[in-house]
């Protein structure tokens, strides 16, 4: 059982664990046996068939959110910056200039009253576009990273699990991450 302790927020976790347990009463056979791992940490308990070993593992799994998150204004999620980033959504841009030109009073000149689309594809003045996608590029260098490092834990765990022998299986509890741009490292 593998946790993606960075990606899965802490209710989720908390249901994932206790989906693991009754996995551990209801569907776990005799003769199998099961290792606890988080992505952050590896091998919390190595495979084995002692249920009561393998419960207290998964209850040892704890959350280490590292989601990214700019605060204050605008608020850009993963999904913002990623759009933002590899230009893939001029109206998120948009819109998330508008919020930084409305929060931080003096960030473009005095707009006319008719907005008419800029050189850079929004309505928004290029001072708070730039300043917008500086901010995006953050971030979303940030989110590359951490699924980069979220990817290769997965690629060590399986290359350990395929020396092993007979059936192997790894159960992946995550709510998921971005991976944009990563395409290669998560073929291989």
């Amino acid at each position: 059982m593998v946790f993606d302790d960075i990606d899965l927020p802490w209710d989720d976790l908390t249901r994932a664990k206790a989906s693991a347990k009754r996995f551990l009463t209801a569907g776990l056979a005799a003769n199998d046996r099961v290792g606890v791992l988080t992505v952050s940490s590896g091998v919390l308990l190595p495979f084995t068939a002692d249920a009561a070993r393998i419960a207290e593992a998964i209850d040892k799994v704890s959350a280490r959110e590292r989601k990214v998150r700019l605060e204050g204004c605008p608020l850009l999620t993963e999904g913002d910056a990623y759009q933002i980033a590899n230009n893939n959504n001029l109206t998120t841009l948009d819109i998330k200039a508008e919020e930084l030109t409305n929060c931080q009073k003096g960030v473009c000149p005095p707009l006319p009253p008719v907005r008419t689309r800029q050189k850079n594809g929004t309505t928004s003045c290029d001072q708070a576009v730039e300043a917008v996608q500086r901010m995006a590029h953050a971030v979303w260098d940030q989110v590359r990273e951490q699924s980069r490092i979220t990817l290769l834990s997965l690629e060590n765990m399986v290359d350990s699990m395929a020396r092993l022998k007979g059936t192997r299986v790894m159960l992946l509890t995550s709510s998921g991450f971005l991976y944009g741009g990563l395409q290669f490292d998560q073929h291989q």
